[in-house]
């Protein structure tokens, strides 16, 4: 867990422990998959994504499933 949320902080998180599940709010999946540094970073750990809190666009979804390369729930 983290303090105050960072992208990089999270990126680099999900490799560098191999993080295999991730929940997250739909704001910060769009900072990750939108940040400039995304494809520096090791997403293959990562096998479900889970998102609640606020409504997500179906876009976005897309975009979480190709950056992260895993499922959506």
């Amino acid at each position: 867990m983290v303090g105050q949320f960072d992208p990089e902080t999270v990126m680099a998180t999900i490799g560098e422990k191999g993080i295999t599940l991730s929940n997250l709010i739909p704001t910060m999946l769009n900072l990750i998959v939108k940040h400039p540094k995304v494809n520096d970073y090791d997403f293959s750990s990562l096998r479900v994504v889970l998102s609640g809190g606020a409504p997500i666009a179906p876009e976005l979804v897309r975009m979480v499933m190709e950056t992260f390369g895993c499922d959506y729930i």
